[in-house]
C-alpha cells in the first residue's frame, strides 16, 4: 500500500520509498484486502477459466490469454460446465462421467462434492448468488435441478420429455433461467421451473452453451452444428449472426460486461477465443497447449475506480484518487500539516494522527519495515534545513 501525501520533498521520498517496498513485498503482492482468498492483483485484473474435456482439467488464464495455470487436474473424468463465485473464492463444475456437482477455491485447491448421487450425465451450470443458488441440467435424466451453494437441499425445478439439454445461465434480477436443447431450441422458464417458453426454434442447429446479457436484454450462444456464434433479445426476437466464419467447434461461452467482450471455447480448434459483444474483433487468446476445452466462466476485474491499488470494495474512498492513505482515509479532506511538525495531518478525524508522515486510523500504527526508512529520510531532511527538533 502506498501510503502519504507529495506536499515536499521528505514527502517525494517517502512515496519513493514505500512504492519500493511495496512492489517488493511478495506479502503486499499476495494481499486478500476483502478474505476471498484471492489476491487482489488478481481480482483486479479478472480471469477466464475453463473445463478441459479431454486433458481432464480445470484452467484459467488471465483475460488476454497470457499465465495459463492448471488448478484441478485430479479425480476429473469429464469436466463440463463451470461458473465462479468470485466474490465468495469459489468455483463450480459438473463432471459428467463422476456425476458429481463439485467445487473449489479458484486456486483449484479445498476440492469439493456437492452432489455425488442421483446424478446422471450433468452438463451446464450456473449459480445464482443472490440466493444461495446453483443450477445445472442433467441430460440423462432430462432434467434441471438447482440446490444450495453448499449442495444440500436437491430439487427438481423441470423435466423436460425429450431433448438433449446442455448449458444453461441464469437471470436472477429477471427471474428467469434460460438453457439450451442441442437439438434445435432456445428456452426458457421461471427460475422455479415454472411457464417453459420457446423462445428460439427455427434457424439452429446445435446450439450448446448460452448466456444472458440482463442489462443490454440479450441472449448469447454458440452453435457447433451451423459453426455460429449468435445473440437475440431476451424473449428469442431479432436473431443476429455475430460471429460465422474462423470457427470449427465452439461449445461454451460468457460474458465479460464491464470491457464488452464474450469469450467462448472451440473445441474443435483447441483454443480460448474472444470477440466484442457485437462479434468484431475476434481474437486466439489461448491457442497452444490445450486438448478439448467446453464450458468457460469470467471472473470479471473488480474495479478500482480511483486507481490507487485498492478495490472499492476495500476501499474507504473509493473516487478519491488525493485520499490521503490509499484505501484508508482522506475522502476528499483538505491535507494540511496544522501542527507544523512538516508531515501531513489526516483531518477525516480529531483521531487521525500523523506518524511520520503517514495518516494513520485511530490506534492503528504502520508496520517497522515502512516506518524506520521513513524516519530516516524525515531525519535527514529536517536535519539539512536546521531543524532542530520536531519544531521549525
Amino acid at each position: 500500500m502506498l501510503i502519504g501525501i507529495v506536499h515536499r520533498p521528505v514527502h517525494v521520498a517517502m512515496v519513493l520509498v514505500l512504492m519500493i517496498l511495496s512492489r517488493s513485498d511478495p506479502a503486499a503482492m499476495a494481499q486478500d484486502c476483502d478474505g476471498n482468498g484471492v489476491p487482489d492483483a488478481i481480482d483486479m485484473a479478472g480471469r477466464v477459466y475453463w473445463t478441459e474435456n479431454d486433458a481432464l482439467k480445470v484452467q484459467r488464464s488471465q483475460l488476454d490469454g497470457a499465465n495459463v495455470e492448471d488448478l484441478v487436474t485430479m479425480g476429473l473424468m469429464s469436466p463440463e460446465g463451470i461458473a465462479v463465485d468470485q466474490a465468495a473464492g469459489k468455483m463450480y463444475w459438473t463432471d459428467q462421467s463422476t456425476k458429481k456437482v463439485q467445487r473449489a477455491n479458484l486456486d483449484g485447491t479445498g476440492v469439493q462434492d456437492l452432489v455425488s448421487s442421483g446424478l446422471m450425465s450433468p452438463y451446464g451450470l450456473a449459480l445464482d448468488v443472490a440466493a444461495g443458488k446453483v443450477y445445472w441440467v442433467d441430460n440423462g435424466v432430462k432434467k434441471i435441478q438447482r440446490a444450495n451453494l453448499d449442495g444440500s437441499n436437491v430439487e427438481t425445478i423441470h423435466t423436460a420429455a425429450m431433448g438433449d439439454l446442455r448449458g444453461l445461465d441464469v437471470d436472477p434480477a429477471g427471474g428467469k433461467i434460460y438453457w439450451v436443447d442441442n437439438n434445435g431450441k432456445i428456452l426458457r422458464a421461471n427460475l422455479n421451473g415454472t411457464s417453459v417458453e420457446n423462445l428460439v426454434t427455427t434457424g439452429l442447429m446445435n446450439p450448446s452453451d448460452i448466456a444472458v446479457d440482463p442489462a443490454g436484454g440479450k441472449i448469447y450462444w454458440t452453435d457447433w452444428g451451423s459453426q455460429k456464434i449468435q445473440r437475440a433479445n431476451l424473449n428469442g426476437t431479432g436473431v443476429e449472426d455475430l460471429v460465422t466464419t474462423g470457427l470449427n467447434f465452439p461449445v461454451g461461452i460468457a460474458l465479460d460486461l464491464g470491457t464488452g467482450r464474450m469469450y467462448w471455447t472451440d473445441n474443435g480448434d483447441r483454443t480460448i477465443m474472444r470477440a466484442n459483444l457485437n462479434g468484431g474483433n475476434v481474437q486466439a487468446m489461448v491457442n497452444m497447449g490445450l486438448d478439448g476445452p467446453e464450458y468457460i466462466a469470467i471472473a470479471a476485474p473488480r474495479p478500482d475506480t480511483d486507481g490507487d491499488g485498492v478495490m472499492d470494495d476495500c476501499d474507504g474512498c473509493p473516487n478519491d484518487p488525493a485520499k490521503s492513505e490509499l484505501g484508508a482515509c482522506g475522502c476528499g479532506q483538505p491535507d494540511a500539516d496544522l501542527n507544523g511538525d512538516g508531515v501531513i495531518d489526516c483531518l477525516v478525524s480529531t483521531n487521525m494522527m500523523d506518524t511520520n508522515g503517514v495518516c494513520c486510523a485511530p490506534n492503528a500504527m504502520p508496520t517497522v519495515g515502512l516506518i524506520l526508512p521513513m524516519v530516516m529520510i524525515g531525519w535527514k531532511y529536517r536535519r539539512s534545513r536546521g531543524f532542530a527538533g520536531n519544531k521549525p
